[in-house]
Parts: C-alpha cells; sequence; structure tokens
C-alpha cells in the first residue's frame, strides 16, 4: 500500500505535528542536558537548516531528511550511489557499484525531457526530467524522476515460487527513486527506502528529532555549506550536502 505524501499527511496531521513540536520543546532541556557534545559558544544559525540535504557513509548507505520552516520534517533512508559516465556516442555509460552487490555496467540514453537508463542484466529504467533543460547542456544533465506513465520492468529472468521483483517494481522505492547528473557526467543515484514524517527543535546547537518513535539528540554545524551531524552516542559526524 502506497504510503501518504507530504502533503496530505499534513492536511490531514498538522495537529499532530504541532503537539509533537511542544513536546520536543518540553523535553528539549532534560534531553539536551544530558548529552555529551558540548555546546558551542557561537550556535548555528538555525535557519540554514531549511532544504533538503542528503547524507552517506562510507559504505554507501544513507539518508535524506528534509526540514520545514513549520518546525516538521521528513527522514529517508536508503542507498545513495555515485558515479560518473563517460560519453560513447550518443549515450553515457558507466560501471557502478551498489552497496553489497556486483558492479554493473550501465547506459544512458536521453532524448528532450525522457531518458533510458539500462542496466548489465536487467530491464530498461524509463525516467521523466524533473523541472526545464538548460539551454546548451549535453541532453542528459539535469534532475530525474522515474517516469511513472511507464509500467514498471519486470525482470523475465528472474523467477521464484514467491513474487521476486527488482528494485523497480517495488513501488514505494521505484515512485522515490531520484537521480542528478551534470553537464560533466557524474551523477547521484537516491534509493529512499521508507520516509519517517516527524518534527524537530533547536536550541543552540543542539538539535531534536523526533521520528520513527524515538526522539534523537545531535549537535549540528555548518562548514563551507555542509552540515555536520553527531548524534548522541556517536563517535563520528555524518555530513550532509543541499540536494541538488
Amino acid at each position: 500500500m502506497r504510503g501518504p505524501t507530504f502533503l496530505s499527511y499534513t492536511a490531514v496531521s498538522m495537529h499532530k505535528i504541532l503537539l509533537l513540536v511542544a513536546c520536543l520543546a518540553l523535553l528539549a532541556g532534560a534531553a539536551l542536558a544530558q548529552t555529551n557534545v558540548p555546546t558551542s559558544a557561537n550556535p548555528p544559525d538555525a535557519a540554514l537548516l531549511i532544504g533538503t540535504w542528503d547524507g552517506r557513509t562510507p559504505d554507501g548507505m544513507g539518508a535524506t531528511i528534509s526540514f520545514h520552516d513549520d518546525s516538521s520534517m521528513t527522514f529517508s533512508p536508503g542507498v545513495m550511489i555515485d558515479f560518473t559516465a563517460k560519453p560513447q556516442g550518443d549515450e553515457l555509460v558507466a560501471t557502478v557499484a551498489s552497496p553489497g552487490a556486483p558492479s554493473q555496467s550501465v547506459r544512458i540514453r536521453a532524448e528532450g525531457d525522457r531518458l533510458t537508463y539500462t542496466a548489465s542484466n536487467a530491464p530498461a529504467e524509463h525516467w521523466a526530467r524533473l523541472g526545464k533543460a538548460v539551454a546548451g547542456q549535453p541532453p542528459y544533465a539535469g534532475k530525474w524522476a522515474i517516469d511513472q506513465s511507464a509500467p514498471p520492468p519486470l525482470d523475465k529472468k528472474k523467477k521464484s515460487k514467491k513474487a521476486d521483483y527488482t528494485i523497480s517494481e517495488m513501488s514505494e522505492a521505484r515512485n522515490s527513486m531520484r537521480m542528478v547528473i551534470t553537464p560533466e557526467g557524474k551523477a547521484r543515484l537516491r534509493v529512499p527506502m521508507r520516509t519517517d514524517f516527524g518534527a524537530y527543535n533547536v536550541q543552540g546547537n543542539k538539535l531534536l528529532m523526533q521520528y520513527g518513535g524515538k526522539v534523537w539528540v545531535a549537535t549540528f554545524r555548518f562548514d563551507d555549506g555542509t552540515l555536520y551531524l553527531l548524534r548522541r552516542g556517536e563517535a563520528e559526524e555524518v555530513a550532509f550536502e543541499r540536494a541538488q
């Protein structure tokens, strides 16, 4: 069953968001006092949090976090894959390594506002451009989402007694996939596995986030446009870049 969109969630559950924000504000003092990370004497500008951020660990797993100006937020864990494609005729070719999976050869062909992404031993995926193409840039450059007007491809090579589908046939993940390709051929493929809705509260450089049924406490800072989060109990910061 397809989950609610952010807009439908907001329309139905705004009172829940406001209640969460109020609860976070009440809990903030006690929760933040228990953190093992020192408070900054010069706290960062909380307004800079607003927007969508991508963070990734070296193994390729990561998350997309969106902070909204009404103190609501979304958290989407998943896979982020970076690769660089090279022109070959009227196509782009690349070798893509996914976490926990063998490398695949990929061919990308763009025509107007449609793009075809074909990985080795897998059916072609059809993508649609988000926004408008930039004059003078290669046709593949831009932001892309799965073309939901096209039927999900069946991988006929997969057979089992149970339904055994490729990731493109898992409707939630498929419809949420995004890809950004630069004019130089550098690409990032985002495959969110789910989206948790919640709320957040800021006090100084301390950030409380409520999602997935839990309250997470972290410190945050900005450095040259990058957001760094250090959650309580963890030893290393995670860097987040603004999503393109």
